[in-house]
């Protein structure tokens, strides 16, 4: 059996055939952990994958939070900036 990259075969042709190739978008929401740290990434980003909403820092994974919790209870969100920062008060604007 022929493989293809999507793992269909129809009549012997890949049903991509006559389809634009997809492009991985490069926005950080679509980067893998190693991408981020290797061009040394700072800013959150939402991880669909785990659905959690990191904070990164020159690289490092600082901390991440479920989008059901920081939803749920966004003072959470923003206590994990305020550790992540060493702020004493963190106030998220429209955080829902």
């Amino acid at each position: 059996m022929e493989k293809s990259h999507v793992g269909i075969i129809v009549k012997g042709k890949n049903v991509t055939d006559g389809m634009e190739d997809f492009n991985r978008p490069s926005h950080p929401d679509f980067m893998t952990a190693k991408e981020l740290k290797d061009m040394k990434f700072s800013g959150t980003r939402h991880n669909s994958l785990v659905d959690s909403i990191e904070i990164w820092t020159t690289g490092d994974l600082r901390g991440s939070i479920g989008v059901a919790d920081a939803t749920a209870k966004p003072e959470l969100l923003e206590a994990l900036y305020a550790h992540i920062f060493s702020l004493t008060e963190v106030k998220l604007e429209n955080p829902r």
